[in-house]
């Protein structure tokens, strides 16, 4: 039975959906009370917009009341509620290259807003424990993809607009960097005797960057146009040219895997990538290559059902709990 609560004049029915939730001890003391502690305690997990729903009330009405019975509003985060941003190479070579692959940078006012549009789940857990220490991070379905949006204060992230400075080009950092590249737009392919490390972008000049550093190490990649603009595939027509890197020597890609097969996020590339890794160093007798062609598969179909699933999540998402 729904409950009525006169802390003023207007009575308000508290439905059913809300009473479950609440502890014992909201029910105590006389209604005003009683709806303090009710309104105190939902709204610490419950939107206000949504409350004021529940409670059959506008929500300037419960804006109101919430400063009555001195409820304190929490205050929207801003870009200066959280600390500074970290200063060592590695984090800026992570945030660069995501911004600069999936993800799509521009500047908006005073702020840089990237956007990762992908149907990966994991692809965009890895988004939110990169930027989500500087800034917030919203996450929304979107056709049969979700997106996820951050905006960062131009004053302090100038720099990922810029060319990568020369420490993120050094040491771990710069494998980071590779290591983002793959699991944002890399494939990692062992066919036969073969292994080949691919890495897809639209933008040129970012992937020559990274073959002129590899070269630096003696790493030989090729780098050269994939599809045309306007070229129509099955997900559409392609704005602008697409470029490949690959990497396809032996001991060119162990050199690689080695660098970065602990460093991938995505389960199917790690996987991959050190399924690779074993393969190049020790070769494959026949009866182990028919065992490959069968983890390939099993890892293959492992990817494209959390794809299908979410997929179907953000074609129906789920409501939010109570």
């Amino acid at each position: 039975m729904p409950v009525i609560l006169k802390p003023w004049r207007k009575a308000v029915e508290v439905p059913d959906e809300l009473i479950e939730l609440l502890p014992e001890i909201v029910h105590q003391g006389d209604d005003r009370e009683t709806f303090r502690r009710l309104v105190a305690y939902a709204y610490s997990f419950i939107p206000r917009k949504r409350l004021a729903a529940f409670l059959g009330i506008p929500e300037p009405t419960l804006k109101t009341w919430l400063k009555k019975l001195n409820i304190k509003l929490p205050r929207h985060r801003t870009w200066r509620d959280f600390k500074l941003p970290a200063t060592d190479a590695v984090t800026k070579a992570i945030m660069w290259t995501f911004a600069h692959t999936d993800g799509s940078i521009k500047v908006r006012q005073h702020s840089v807003r990237i956007e990762l549009g992908s149907p990966d789940p994991w692809l965009h857990h890895f988004f939110e424990e990169v930027f989500q220490p500087y800034a917030e991070v919203s996450k929304r379905p979107r056709g049969k993809v979700w997106t996820s949006v951050t905006y960062l204060p131009l004053e302090w992230y100038r720099w990922l607009l810029e060319p990568p400075s020369r420490e993120m080009l050094e040491g771990s950092a710069f494998w980071w960097m590779v290591s983002v590249a793959v699991d944002t737009e890399g494939t990692i392919g062992v066919y036969g005797d073969e292994v080949r490390i691919e890495i897809r972008n639209e933008d040129r000049d970012f992937l020559e960057l990274l073959r002129r550093q590899l070269k630096i190490g003696k790493i030989k990649a090729t780098l050269y146009p994939e599809k045309e603009e306007g070229k129509t595939t099955n997900l559409g027509a392609f704005k602008h040219p697409l470029y490949v890197l690959i990497i396809c020597k032996r001991y060119h890609c162990i050199r690689v895997l080695r660098c970065i097969k602990d460093k991938l996020q995505l389960p199917n590339k790690r996987a991959l990538a050190r399924l690779a890794y074993q393969h190049a160093i020790k070769g494959l007798s026949k009866y182990v290559d028919e065992e490959l062609r069968t983890i390939k598969c099993d890892i293959k179909r492992i990817k494209e059902k959390y794809f299908e699933l979410s997929r179907m999540a953000a074609e129906s998402p789920p409501r939010p709990k109570s």
